[in-house]
């Protein structure tokens, strides 16, 4: 996000600004998250197809590219980009989401009950799945789920192009994690949408 943020910030960048840039964009990488590169790719193709211009896309593709080809790999699960045991897991959660949505479609379980009625109680992460829109589904039902996707419609059509792209990789890495209910998400979000009214 905060890549795209210094992009929109400045109509030419500065040496310091592109010093910005990498540092930030060689610590997302050396995240190892799959989901953060996807949805810096995806930012910047939304970026290049508004602003009808290929060059940007080119830019971040190859950034991504080059990013698995160099990126260092130590011993163990956790630094691989091709690792799948966190595929099958989320596939699994997934499918625990759905069979748990089709107990209540209509109205949902309520979000508080979520630790009550998970298989594992004990478990820290029993207050939502790996998706946000899966989570609120679950919890408010199919009623609930029209109502956000409308909201986050009207927000979309009428928020500036930096507004939609942080929205749409929002939304994308939402599909992944419970990014919708970071605080600090909702914030940097919220912050954005009142300097583009100024």
């Amino acid at each position: 996000m905060f890549l795209i943020k210094i992009y929109f910030s400045k109509k030419i960048l500065l040496f310091t600004d592109y010093c910005l840039l990498i540092t930030i964009y060689i610590g997302l990488a050396l995240t190892y998250n799959r989901t953060s590169l996807l949805c810096f790719l995806a930012a910047f193709t939304f970026i290049a197809v508004r602003k009808k211009t290929k060059k940007i896309f080119i830019i971040a593709l190859s950034c991504v590219i080059l990013t698995i080809i160099i990126l260092p790999r130590a011993p163990g699960e956790g630094t691989k980009l091709e690792r799948t045991s966190s595929i099958f897991a989320k596939i699994k959660n997934y499918q625990e989401g759905i069979s748990l949505f089709t107990t209540s479609p209509i109205t949902g379980v309520g979000y508080n009950n979520l630790p009550y009625i998970r298989l594992n109680p004990t478990s820290h992460a029993n207050s939502g799945f790996d998706g946000s829109l899966l989570t609120i589904a679950i919890t408010t039902g199919i009623f609930g789920l029209i109502f956000l996707c409308l909201g986050l419609r009207l927000e979309f059509i009428h928020g500036s192009l930096l507004y939609q792209t942080l929205l749409l990789i929002l939304l994308l890495h939402s599909l992944f994690s419970n990014s919708l209910f970071y605080p600090w998400i909702t914030l940097l979000l919220a912050l954005t949408k009142l300097k583009n009214r100024k």
